[in-house]
């Protein structure tokens, strides 16, 4: 489907989707109608698993924390491809240990940690650090977090129900 024609293809459940670019030139803007368009820092453009990819080796995006990515309290899924040698930051939110901060990362093995009132942290048993594409996912369901690499559960853990992660912040990193 034509992703020039947002509420054509993602639903309004979908809070962000950054395709990247056609792999020559780097493109942040978002495909969903909440146009959480983002701000290049010094990233490249590459090819991707589909499409184009963000090259992004010590360098990020600036996303906007608007509140249609907010998810509060509530169920979430993050997703992104992913391919490294090395590990790194994929998406953050509030990053520096400011409360009810979020960081999804393969480090070497992917994870997802949550900082501040209801914290917790989430790691796979995959180690996506082979320099070939990988599909990571964490989600939010009810009480419990659960992450996957390449459709294979990784990890479940439960998560407080306090844990909230619109209380400060201005934008989410990505790379």
């Amino acid at each position: 489907a034509d992703q020039s024609k947002p509420n054509g293809v993602w639903s309004g459940n979908y809070a962000g989707v950054w395709h990247f670019g056609n792999g020559t030139q780097l493109s942040l803007s978002d495909s969903t109608s909440n146009t959480n368009n983002g701000s290049d820092q010094g990233n490249g453009a590459t090819v991707g698993q589909i499409g184009g990819a963000m090259s992004a080796n010590n360098s990020y995006a600036l996303i906007p924390y608007t509140n249609s990515l907010k998810f509060g309290a509530g169920d979430f899924t993050i997703s992104s491809w992913v391919q490294t040698s090395s590990g790194g930051t994929l998406a953050a939110a509030n990053q520096c240990g400011i409360g009810s901060s979020w960081i999804f990362s393969v480090g070497p093995p992917l994870s997802f940690a949550t900082f501040g009132a209801g914290s917790g942290y989430l790691q796979s048993s995959a180690n996506p650090t082979d320099n070939t594409w990988h599909y990571g996912v964490v989600t939010r369901s009810g009480g419990t977090l659960t992450i996957y690499v390449d459709g294979v559960l990784q990890s479940m853990q439960g998560i407080s129900s306090t844990y909230n992660s619109d209380a400060s912040g201005t934008e989410i990193d990505l790379g």
